[in-house]
């Protein structure tokens, strides 16, 4: 029931950084999906695909990529077994096991050479 929601005060608290007037509607977009398990909140995460294309990649792939170009989340990660990685978000464990730890190595050789990258692209 919409009337019992309190948006404004919902807002203040967490969300004010949001324009009030799209704030009440993009809320209730949001917690209808939650109700739904819908969009972000679908407990279907992946339909199998890692990587098909530079503008298709699953969520794991994204959320990988982010973890290993970031060099807090970097060191983090490089401390952790393969194991403790695929447990770490549900987004990594739609995978097997297996075929997370190779897809886990394919993103290590690759965010490493982007970094290489663009430690040669800033020192030129």
């Amino acid at each position: 029931n919409w009337k019992e929601v309190i948006f404004e005060q919902i807002r203040q608290k967490y969300a004010q950084r949001y324009a009030k007037s799209n704030f009440r509607e993009n809320f209730k977009r949001l917690l209808i999906h939650f109700q739904n398990t819908t969009g972000d909140f679908s407990t279907d995460m992946t339909d199998g695909k890692w990587y098909t294309s530079v503008n298709n990649v699953s969520k794991g792939y994204s959320l990988l990529f982010s973890l290993y170009m970031d060099p807090t989340h970097s060191k983090r990660l490089k401390e952790m077994t393969i194991e403790q990685i695929w447990k770490s978000d549900r987004v990594f464990q739609c995978y097997t096991l297996e075929d997370f730890t190779g897809y886990n190595t394919n993103m290590i050789d690759l965010t490493n050479r982007r970094k290489n990258l663009a430690k040669a692209e800033e020192e030129s």
